[in-house]
């Protein structure tokens, strides 16, 4: 069942995206017999006919099912217009009612949209919105910044990934700040934001855009791979440990930590003891030795994520 005006929006997007109505499309039997041909057949062997493709009308939610889920009223509760080029499609189609106004988790990873563009979209969405993915669209610290300005949706968030957008130091104390702690009554701080899982890799953070969590605020993942950290970087992070935080898994892998890098982590872990809320810290590819990579796995009372594979079972 879906709503018919959340129907019709859902129809007015498809019909403006030639990329995104061949993607809806049902999808023919895979051939398995390789290059033997679709009509070979071994000896011997009886034919099988190949499976029919099913069907539905685009007014039966199975229909959106690569792109969209629905409450049991009938509204978007799920847009995923991930891959899909968007930057030709308007405010006309963003402002329909029923499209946004309902959605939780809106994916909008590689659509190449611009910072203006994405403005455009987010005024549509409401304070229902808690999962928001905008990797691999270039946004570069300039569009970050502009993001974190004037959308404000952005601060409600609990997931918001920003993978593979060219963001730097500057995007990333833009990041930072957001997560800082204010006062909060006459004893208590808070983050500005209710981010939980904060989604960085692939970006160019460097040591200076890793130095800005000095705070996690409330993030209990937080993902910095392949970001060309190094060892100013991990004493940073190290120092974030030391704050009152909910963090519980880090993802550092593809930098450049080395061991001095790994030790000022340890040497906190390892002060915190019971006290730390860390679980899981992934630190492969980042130059450390077996000894190091094992007296960081200890301080965190992990054998399974830090150093490469079976090095725990030596």
């Amino acid at each position: 069942k879906i709503n018919p005006v959340t129907l019709e929006a859902l129809q007015k997007i498809r019909d403006a995206s030639p990329r995104l109505a061949a993607k809806l499309l049902p999808q023919p039997p895979t051939n398995n017999t390789g290059l033997l041909g679709d009509d070979f057949v071994f000896p011997g062997m009886t034919p099988i006919p190949p499976p029919e493709v099913e069907m539905f009308p685009d007014t039966d939610a199975r229909f959106w099912e690569k792109i969209a889920t629905f409450s049991p009223e009938g509204s978007l509760r799920t847009l995923s217009l991930g891959g899909n080029r968007l930057r030709h499609l308007t405010d006309e189609y963003w402002s329909h009612p029923a499209l946004l106004e309902d959605v939780v988790t809106l994916d909008l990873a590689n659509t190449d949209v611009t910072e203006v563009e994405l403005l455009m979209i987010l005024k549509h969405c409401t304070e229902k919105l808690k999962n928001l993915y905008l990797g691999g669209n270039a946004l570069g610290d300039s569009g970050i910044e502009a993001l974190l300005a004037k959308a404000n949706v952005l601060p409600q968030l609990t997931t918001l990934d920003l993978r593979y957008n060219d963001i730097k130091a500057d995007g990333a104390r833009a990041l930072g700040q957001l997560l800082q702690l204010r006062p909060n009554g006459s004893i208590q701080t808070e983050s500005q934001c209710a981010w939980n899982v904060l989604y960085l890799e692939g970006n160019q953070l460097g040591d200076e855009g890793a130095a800005v969590f000095v705070s996690y605020g409330k993030l209990t993942q937080l993902y910095l791979g392949q970001n060309s950290i190094g060892v100013e970087g991990a004493v940073g992070l190290a120092e974030g440990l030391k704050k009152p935080n909910q963090l519980k898994k880090m993802s550092l892998e593809g930098n450049q930590i080395g061991n001095d890098g790994a030790f000022a982590l340890i040497e906190v872990l390892e002060n915190l003891g019971k006290d730390k809320k860390l679980e899981k810290l992934y630190a492969d590819n980042n130059g450390l030795t077996k000894e190091t990579s094992i007296r960081l796995g200890s301080a965190i009372n992990s054998a399974t994520c830090i150093g490469d594979g079976g090095i725990f079972q030596e």
